[in-house]
């Protein structure tokens, strides 16, 4: 397990650190490359420090009423980092993985988050935060499904997909506008395929059944082929993987527990049309890459999003407030 580094009381940061963030602009989050914490290259700090932000308005929408639900969902996702940075350790994945340093990844810093949203999806903003919908929770049949919709969304953190597609710019940019980046660019098929090879063997080296990885894809309409493509990888799992079995955090009878918890929850938190960052808009326009395209109500949310009472949002790439005519 991947440590954490402490300053001692005589072995403090060195301001030059302090320095180094306002010379590189990235915040307060580039001391993980200096002397305390796991070491992270400039962009993954960029990146790590925008998602932070991101979070910031995304907050009012996470489902914080059941304790035990929150905790269960940071469960299955900690069992999937531990696992993921199992096969870091064995550099599993593309060599270009390993040109910059990882430690970040796996210093038990990740959170999972359940959100308050209908739409089925999960999706990751890049730094340190993986967010799932409650309609993926409600549409999962027990774990093994949810833990195959996580591996998949954090295989996007491992291979550093969003620094690869959105970028790492754009730090200090208002809400609206980075998932308006996030809309735009989105992941290419290759990115997605690779997603779901590295998910597969985490999700393996976790503990979980692989027979079930494929088994949330397959429902989804439109997506057969890739269902198809997953149910081939794990036929060629060696048998060996079947030793790395461990049971689920919470079985069917259980999981279907948490999904009743969660539906209590659903919908106790709505804002006005009169609130800015209306969090909920932002949260549903996240592209959907668990399924062949957006669903109808992530359209929805896109063309909210394009509209001017989000284009009034300045951000760090712009040069003032955009002003467009109301229709």
């Amino acid at each position: 397990m991947i440590r954490m580094r402490k300053c001692s009381v005589s072995r403090r940061c060195d301001v030059r650190n302090i320095a180094l963030v306002a010379v590189v602009g990235v915040g307060a989050v580039a001391l993980l490359g200096g002397g305390c914490g796991p070491k992270a290259s400039l962009g993954d700090r960029a990146v790590i420090e925008r998602a932070q932000n991101l979070n910031a308005a995304l907050q009012p929408t996470v489902m914080s009423g059941n304790a035990k639900l929150s905790t269960y969902v940071q469960q299955v996702g900690a069992r999937l980092v531990a696992a993921a940075g199992e096969l870091h350790k064995e550099r599993f994945g593309p060599q270009s993985h390993f040109r910059e340093p990882a430690d970040w990844m796996f210093a038990g810093s990740v959170k999972f988050h359940l959100l308050d949203s209908p739409v089925a999806n999960a999706f990751t903003t890049g730094g340190e935060h993986v967010y799932v919908c409650a309609g993926l929770l409600q549409r999962c049949k027990n774990e093994d499904e949810l833990a195959s919709a996580l591996s998949h969304v954090f295989a996007h953190v491992y291979l550093r997909h969003v620094q690869a597609t959105v970028g790492t710019g754009q730090v200090d940019a208002a809400p609206g506008i980075v998932v308006r980046r996030f809309v735009a660019e989105r992941y290419a098929r290759p990115l997605e395929d690779e997603a779901d090879e590295v998910g597969l063997r985490t999700f393996v080296r976790a503990g979980w059944d692989p027979s079930r990885f494929a088994d949330y894809y397959v429902r989804v309409a439109g997506n057969e082929q890739r269902a198809s493509a997953m149910r081939q990888r794990v036929a060629k799992l060696p048998p060996s993987t079947q030793d790395l079995y461990q049971p689920p955090i919470s079985d069917d009878a259980r999981f279907a527990l948490r999904k009743q918890e969660a539906q209590k929850l659903a919908g106790r938190r709505r804002t006005s049309p009169s609130e800015e960052a209306r969090p909920e808009v932002l949260v549903n326009a996240f592209p959907n890459c668990l399924g062949p395209e957006d669903l109808p109500e992530q359209k929805l949310a896109q063309g909210e999003l394009l509209r001017p009472a989000f284009a009034d949002e300045a951000g760090s790439f712009d040069k003032g407030p955009i002003r467009r005519p109301r229709q």
